[in-house]
């Protein structure tokens, strides 16, 4: 990481995504990649910066659908200990 702050340029953008990962903001990633793929460093060529910013966007999106499957099984799961609650009392009845 410290290697990232000596080049010149932006160095404020690479933490703002960092952090934005380690918060799972998913969403804030997505949007800093893109300014990511834009930005110009006589570090680095622009493909490289277009490279790591289709890596991070496909990140974000990934994560981003595997949260939603994750709220989508525990409400499967939940309905499913339900349905099998109220079946075992009805057959009591």
């Amino acid at each position: 990481m410290a290697q990232r702050s000596k080049r010149g340029g932006a160095p404020h953008l690479e933490h703002e995504i960092e952090r934005c990962r380690e918060l799972e903001h998913w969403s804030k990633v997505e949007e800093l990649a893109k300014k990511f793929k834009n930005r110009e460093d006589s570090a680095l060529s622009s493909a490289q910066f277009v490279t790591l910013g289709n890596f991070l966007t496909g990140e974000a999106k990934l994560e981003q659908y595997l949260q939603v499957k994750t709220k989508e099984h525990f409400l499967i799961v939940t309905c499913h200990l339900y349905l099998k609650a109220t079946i075992c009392r009805s057959t009591r009845l």
